[in-house]
C-alpha cells in the first residue's frame, strides 16, 4: 500500500491536489473536502515523509501533516501556511512531537487569522491512519490543530494532557480556526 493508498482507505479521496514541486522541496497538499465533517475540509502533506526527521526524545520518524477547518480560511492561505511549517520542518531535520507548539509569524497569523497551531495525533480519523508502515522509519500524521492565544499559554503552563482533557470536556470545536 502508498502512501496515498494509506490516505484514499482512512480519510478518503483527495479532491484538489496542490503542488509546490516548483519551489525548495517537493511537496503536494492533498485536500478532501466534506471530511471528516461534511462542514469540514482536511488538508494532508505528501512528500515532507520522504524526510527522516527526529523527533526531540532522538528517535528517526518521518511525518506528514493533517489539518481540518470549517472553511473559514482561504485555499491559497491554508496552502501557504502548510508550505511554510514544511519549510521550516526541513530546515530543522526537525520533527513535531505531540503537544509541540507552533507559533506563528504575524504575516501567516494576518493571512490565516490563526495564532499557533498544536501538535497531536489526528484523533478524527481512524486510529490505524496515525501511522504509515510502508516507509522506514514510519510515516506518523501530525494533525496541526490550530489554537488561540489563551490556550497556547494553557498548554505552556498546564501541559498538553490537561489541554487535551480540557478541550474534550468543555466539547470544544477545535475544527473552527477563528474560535476566540
Amino acid at each position: 500500500m502508498t502512501i496515498i493508498d494509506h490516505i484514499r482507505t482512512y480519510v478518503g479521496a483527495p479532491t484538489d491536489v496542490w503542488d509546490d514541486s516548483a519551489g525548495e522541496i517537493d511537496l503536494r497538499l492533498a485536500t478532501i473536502r466534506g471530511v471528516p465533517d461534511p462542514e469540514v475540509d482536511t488538508w494532508i502533506t505528501i512528500g515532507l515523509g520522504k524526510h527522516v526527521l527526529r523527533l526531540p526524545s532522538g528517535k528517526d520518524v518521518r511525518q506528514e501533516f493533517v489539518f481540518s477547518h470549517r472553511r473559514t480560511i482561504p485555499d491559497s492561505a491554508v496552502n501557504s501556511l502548510l508550505f511554510f511549517i514544511c519549510e521550516i520542518c526541513l530546515s530543522r531535520h526537525a520533527a513535531y512531537a505531540k503537544g509541540d507548539l507552533i507559533e506563528l509569524p504575524a504575516e501567516a497569523i494576518t493571512s490565516t487569522g490563526v495564532t499557533a497551531l498544536y501538535c497531536t495525533s489526528p484523533i478524527q480519523f481512524d486510529d490505524a491512519f496515525d501511522v504509515y508502515e510502508g516507509t522506514d522509519p514510519p510515516t506518523v500524521f501530525v494533525w496541526l490543530t490550530p489554537i488561540t492565544t489563551s490556550e497556547v499559554l494553557f498548554v505552556q503552563e498546564n501541559g498538553w494532557q490537561l489541554f487535551e482533557s480540557r478541550l474534550d470536556a468543555e466539547n470544544t470545536d477545535v475544527y473552527d480556526a477563528l474560535r476566540r
